[in-house]
């Protein structure tokens, strides 16, 4: 059985302008793999209001953020609704509503979502931030969520 990092290396016949084929080995072919994050995202262009019931979908930026929060230092249960809760409302989001089940969270906002995946036995939450409104605020968003569980 094949996975990503070990699967076979296929020459599909197009032009590689990434890397040249002393990268394209079983040994370096990943080397190339590396955290990215790029908001080109302009405040003036984000800072839209949502309404709360759109007549038609427009063409708007989002951005789509994972945090990977390890040896977290507060506790690692449902109360982590509230504190996503409060990081977004302090940061000017509009909550609409929230959900935990099996040690996920979800704050849904007018502006995107923040969903928490929890692992309590490993002190990790992994959270993933989804803003098409605001998305100017994604930096502000991330810096609020790890420091209110204490990472």
């Amino acid at each position: 059985m094949s996975t990503f990092f070990h699967a076979p290396i296929y020459d599909h016949g197009i032009n590689n302008m990434l890397y040249n084929s002393t990268m394209q080995t079983h040994e370096t072919r990943h080397n190339l793999l590396h955290d990215f994050r790029k908001n080109i995202a302009p405040k003036d262009s984000c800072n839209v209001p949502t309404p709360e019931e759109p007549i038609e979908q427009r063409a708007a930026a989002g951005i789509v953020e994972v945090v990977n929060a390890e040896k977290i230092g507060g506790a690692i249960d449902a109360s982590i609704v509230n504190l996503i809760r409060q990081a977004a409302k302090d940061l000017g989001f509009t909550v609409k509503e929230d959900i935990f089940e099996h040690d996920t969270a979800i704050v849904v906002l007018n502006e995107g979502y923040i969903a928490a995946r929890l692992w309590p036995k490993e002190k990790y939450v992994g959270f993933d931030i989804n803003l098409w409104g605001m998305s100017y605020k994604a930096a502000e968003v991330r810096k609020a969520l790890v420091h209110s569980i204490d990472a």
